[in-house]
């Protein structure tokens, strides 16, 4: 073999030391001699056991599995093996104060927050991180300390919530400028500032995120809060929401690219909304009354106060004894399978179903902004889609016989996805032919 004019071979000498095949499969064979297998009740008899052990020879090591026989476990198996984990959540908060040391000269208060998925105990490994810059937030806090403090610091006004939507922009653009001219690993700098909300979205090369930095939307660091309780409230609640957001992806209901498709924020409310229904999750309007003076929150002229130290939640749950997460996955799509989303819309603040105030085919009630329908972009025929996926996972569930057979069909994606579920549903007989209408006889 010849090299080309710009290339050059490096003659590396073989890895000679590779166990051989028949010696790999001596060693295991004798290492399953020296072994046993006892069945126990929980991880909790493992040192118990290892003691026993211990004692009648040498214990070189004890590993603990579970056989997933079930849904329920395959369930949790999903949730841990798809969730972020500690890593990844210390790198997006390594990511975001690297913004904050980088302006704190200029903002001595300032504070870089993450919310979303990263923070709110339902992201996935691999999620973006959503930031927000304020500018006061130290201040604040300290001003809740100390309010009878006489000295302030003096800045030029930044207002996070004030300020005109041309200042933002303004602020927006020279902030995406630092990013990408003096920020180590921050690359692919993109400007969206004629969003509703404007970003800055940059990939940060060294930690491995994708970020989106925004200015005015400190709602939704209270959202991602709000749904950190709820889901701390209910171990069952985590590991169903990443199931059925699992089910969506794999039918091709969500879609990365926004339109007019179902959000997984939306399908996280759904979710929510249905435990609210069989009584695990309380509404969010009784959080609102359990609140003190120390939880009230405005932004942007939004109400965001509920109790946040949930030792002050007055709620008792109805949660039966035999019920797990395979019940509970069952119920869902049973319950909206037959869900009337042509004029009933969804409310965690009352925790049931309400008259729905416009057409929207979908419509969900914001828990914080209660005038707004976070669904408002999903079009009727994904509303159909949505509709036709339910029935079907709740026929899989019910007609196949082997448990973790049917939780595998559930999540995985098909070779033919977008045949999966047609996307022509309107019948024929409500079709009009034009040329009929004007057809003189």
């Amino acid at each position: 073999m010849e090299a080309g004019p710009n290339e050059s071979l490096v003659k590396e000498p073989i890895n000679t030391n590779i166990i051989q095949f028949e010696n790999m499969i001596q060693f295991r064979r004798n290492e399953a001699k020296r072994s046993i297998g006892v069945q126990v009740q929980s991880e909790e008899s493992g040192k118990e056991l290892y003691h026993y052990c211990k004692g009648l020879a040498p214990v070189q090591s004890m590993y603990h599995y579970k056989v997933q026989n079930n849904i329920s476990d395959c369930m949790k198996v999903l949730y841990e093996s798809s969730r972020l984990d500690e890593l990844g959540l210390r790198l997006r908060l390594l990511t975001a104060r690297q913004i904050e040391m980088a302006l704190e000269g200029i903002f001595p208060n300032i504070a870089v927050l993450p919310f979303g998925s990263t923070v709110n105990g339902l992201g996935k490994a691999g999620c973006d991180l959503d930031l927000v810059v304020q500018h006061d937030y130290q201040l604040k806090a300290q001003s809740k300390d100390s309010s009878s403090s006489r000295l302030i610091q003096h800045n030029k006004s930044v207002g996070n919530s004030g300020s005109s939507r041309q200042h933002v922009q303004r602020q927006m653009e020279v902030l995406a400028d630092f990013i990408q001219l003096y920020l180590p690993g921050c690359v692919s700098v993109k400007r969206i500032l004629q969003a509703r909300v404007p970003i800055v979205k940059y990939s940060h090369e060294v930690t491995g995120v994708d970020c989106d930095l925004s200015m005015t939307n400190m709602t939704g660091v209270y959202m991602s809060e709000l749904l950190y309780l709820l889901g701390s409230l209910d171990p069952l609640t985590r590991p169903l929401v990443f199931t059925v957001k699992q089910w969506a992806w794999a039918v091709g209901l969500t879609n990365p690219t926004p339109g007019r498709w179902v959000t997984n924020f939306t399908l996280t409310l759904l979710t929510l909304f249905y435990l609210q229904v069989v009584k695990r999750l309380p509404p969010v309007e009784l959080l609102r009354i359990a609140a003190g003076t120390e939880d009230k929150r405005v932004t942007e002229e939004i109400d965001c106060t509920f109790v946040r130290d949930l030792s002050r939640l007055k709620w008792q749950s109805f949660k039966p004894r035999e019920q797990d997460l395979s019940d509970l996955l069952k119920g869902f799509f049973n319950y909206y399978t037959t869900f009337d989303f042509t004029s009933a819309g969804i409310s965690l603040n009352v925790g049931k179903c309400v008259p729905k105030p416009d057409f929207s085919p979908l419509y969900v009630v914001n828990p914080l902004e209660k005038s707004a329908n976070v669904s408002k972009n999903v079009s009727l025929e994904e509303v159909e889609r949505l509709r036709i996926a339910l029935r079907d996972a709740a026929w899989n569930l019910e007609t196949t016989v082997e448990d973790q057979k049917s939780f595998i069909n559930l999540v995985s994606r098909p070779t033919n996805v977008n045949e999966n579920i047609p996307r022509k549903y309107i019948p024929n007989n409500r079709i009009v032919s034009i040329k009929r209408l004007f057809n003189d006889r």
